[in-house]
């Protein structure tokens, strides 16, 4: 299944999808992606993941990099029948993210 990955999705439901982008719900998921602890993650590396939404970073995936950035989080319903109402999943795709690919896990 890795060897087919090309991209990852990150889907915000409730109340990170309600305030994902104010709250930096969207910024922070990138970069946990990229490994980064919130003791180690900077301001500014935040703050450059906002101004420049479409640079890609990367996300090490055993012996994979797939491209990441916050073009590939969608905000999606804030009611909804998962157990939490806080709930984050990540899509391993078999494209890059724009092309919708086919999902192979989350």
């Amino acid at each position: 299944m890795l060897s087919n990955a090309k991209g990852v999705r990150v889907r915000l439901y409730g109340a990170l999808s309600a305030t994902g982008k104010g709250r930096g719900t969207d910024r922070a998921a990138i970069a946990g992606l990229m490994a980064y602890e919130p003791s180690t993650c900077t301001p500014t590396l935040l703050n450059d993941l906002d101004k420049y939404p479409k640079e890609k970073k990367f996300l090490a995936l055993g012996n994979k990099n797939l491209n990441i950035c916050l073009n590939n989080i969608e905000y999606c319903l804030v009611a909804h029948n998962f157990p939490h109402n806080n709930t984050l999943i990540i899509d391993l795709l078999s494209q890059e993210f724009d092309n919708k690919g086919k999902h192979l896990f989350n």
